[in-house]
């Protein structure tokens, strides 16, 4: 039953096949998730920038490490930079496990790390945590609600 709730996503990778399985798994959510993708870090800031001035900030970003053009971390840096998109949260969604790029992360302040899973059917049950946690987030339930 859909109760009008829904989760906004920005997603920002540059890889194709990524953002493909990325969206099949969002799209199996329940409740839904609106998910918007950008294949290049600067077109992403600049979406972002552009959602700001409008005042439709997605709920969270979903961002990629590696990237040609600005990769994950210099996104990350301009976010925390700009006064209408510092306090957006940011999950970092890579492929990378890597204690140098999880400490960085967090040195740049993401909100939270997600290595990718490595199988279609894990990535689905990993999306279906990360927005049954975010849909917490967006509606915490009232006091009293068990």
């Amino acid at each position: 039953m859909n109760d009008g709730r829904y989760l906004s996503i920005l997603l920002i990778d540059d890889n194709s096949g990524e953002r493909h399985l990325i969206q099949e798994a969002l799209a199996q959510q329940r409740p839904p998730v609106w998910i918007e993708t950008c294949s290049a870090g600067r077109a992403g800031v600049e979406r972002l920038r552009a959602h700001a001035a409008a005042g439709t900030l997605p709920d969270v970003l979903l961002l990629d490490l590696r990237m040609p053009d600005l990769d994950g971390f210099d996104v990350l840096r301009l976010i925390r930079k700009d006064p209408d998109l510092q306090a957006l949260p940011v999950v970092i969604l890579t492929g990378s496990g890597s204690p140098d790029d999880l400490d960085r992360a967090f040195h740049l302040k993401t909100t939270a790390y997600l290595v990718k899973s490595p199988s279609f059917p894990d990535l689905v049950r990993q999306m279906r945590l990360f927005t049954h946690t975010w849909m917490q987030v967006k509606y915490p339930e009232p006091p009293g609600w068990a």
